[in-house]
């Protein structure tokens, strides 16, 4: 009776170990370089696919503003960003590494955050 269990229960976990689990990423994202700021939301997560809306807000120069399509698989998202700039559309490809509950790219660290929606507004 007691090697019944233990096989069924060793059944059970290898039968979940080979399942990959969507990991579950947070709304909103912010990095700050001296006076500018960038944002990223999660408005949509399907599996690998997600979307939303992104912001690159420059103290200095230009901002722009704009939505993404993208894939986030291994850590790593990568985003479509259809973006206004000066008075023209753009599409260019933006790519964030996940550490931790981070994501780095385009020359920040971007953190979970609740502030994404001041950004974005023109």
């Amino acid at each position: 009776m007691k090697r019944l269990i233990v096989i069924a229960l060793m059944g059970t976990l290898l039968v979940g170990c080979g399942e990959k689990k969507e990991v579950p990423l947070a709304a909103c994202y912010h990095g700050i370089v001296g006076d500018s700021n960038s944002v990223f939301t999660i408005d949509s997560q399907n599996g690998e696919n997600v979307s939303g809306s992104m912001a690159f807000v420059f103290a200095q120069k230009d901002s722009s503003y704009g939505t993404y399509t993208g894939t986030f698989k291994n850590g790593v998202l990568t985003a479509t960003y259809t973006f206004w700039s000066e008075g023209v559309q753009s599409v260019g490809t933006n790519i964030f590494n996940k550490s931790g509950e981070n994501f780095t790219g385009q020359g920040y660290v971007y953190k979970p955050a609740t502030d994404c929606a001041r950004f974005l507004e023109k």
